[in-house]
This record gives C-alpha cells, structure tokens and sequence, in this order.
C-alpha cells in the first residue's frame, strides 16, 4: 500500500512539474506580456504650404535735403546743422504671402547715429501706397505692390546756449537699413 500512496503523489509533482515548464516556455515565447490591440486611421488633413516675406531691391531713389533733392554722392558734401531735415524715398515691391501675414517696415539705424548725437538725431519712417494713402501696416494684400518708404533724419533745433553735442558729428547713411519685419497678428 505504501507503493500506491506514494504513486499518486509522484504523478502530481511530476504533472506540476509539466505544467510549470509549459507556462515559463509560453511566457518566453509570448516575450512575458500581453501586447494592447493598436490601430491608427490617416486624417486627410492635406498639405499646409509656409508664407514669405522678402524686401526687394528698392527702385526710384530719392535723397532730399530740406525738401530739396541731392544726388546720393553729394551728401558726403552736405553739412547737416540743427533745423535740418534729410529725407530718404524709395519704392519697393514686398513679397508677402501668407494668409495672416502683418509686417512693418522700419528703418534701422543703430549704425548710423554716433552715441554723441543719440538724442539730438531722430529717424522715422512711413510708407504710403500706389495711391498715396498712409499704410500703417502690410499684409498679403500689398503682396507685389509698390510701396513708397520715406525715412526722415531730423536735426531738430532747439532754441538755447547750452554746446550742441552733435557738432562734428558724422551720420553715417551707408549704414541705414530698412528691415521688413513680421508683426503678431494675434495681439489685438
């Protein structure tokens, strides 16, 4: 009898001892986990396409002092004094493409006025269009349409006995440059 107690205990560790074996080899087969089910779908969204923006090559170069127009080589010659007025025109034809696009033009003359007449020299610019109504800003809108841009440099004079400290000072307008810059349409 103690053969046939000992008989069904066997047959038991040696079927656990099976299935064991049998379970590690499908986890190592299955690689330990279960894999999520997984699908995707394409939206059909299309294709969106970038803008641009570009400052052409200026036409119709006007220098004016005074009101005055002077060739571009005679204003090395020209002694500016306070009271004056130099004004440079020109018309360009922007590229602007893009469906939201602002941009201003602005003259950028950090290279142009020497740190002892900063205060004393002014620039401004502003731009009018074909029909010489004021533009504040461009948009897609003026996209290859001439644009007048006038930059002002003011002397201005200011009545005093105080040394004006602009005197000998040199302006350099070879440094003058107009940059054409994107505007956040998204701030009212």
């Amino acid at each position: 009898m103690t053969h046939k107690a000992e008989r069904p205990r066997t047959h038991k560790i040696r079927n656990a001892a099976v299935a064991g074996t049998l379970g590690i080899a499908l986890l190592a087969a299955g690689g330990g986990t279960f894999a999520n089910w997984y699908e995707s779908a394409e939206i059909n969204g299309g294709t969106i396409t970038a803008g641009n923006l570009a400052l052409n090559t200026p036409a119709g170069v006007v220098w004016a002092v005074n009101g005055t127009t002077i060739p571009t080589e005679d204003l090395a010659a020209f002694r500016m004094v306070p009271g004056d007025v130099v004004t440079y025109t020109a018309t360009f034809t922007p590229t602007l493409v893009g469906d939201n696009l602002e941009a201003t033009i602005t003259a950028d003359s950090t290279n142009v006025i020497p740190a002892e007449a900063v205060g004393h020299v002014t620039v401004s610019t502003s731009l009018t269009d074909a029909f010489d109504a004021t533009v504040e800003a461009l948009t897609d809108a003026h996209h290859n349409d001439p644009i007048s841009v006038a930059v002002t440099i003011d002397m201005p004079f200011a009545a005093g006995t105080d040394t004006n400290p602009t005197q000998g000072a040199a302006l350099d307008l070879k440094s003058l440059t107009l940059d054409l810059v994107q505007t956040d349409h998204t701030t009212p």
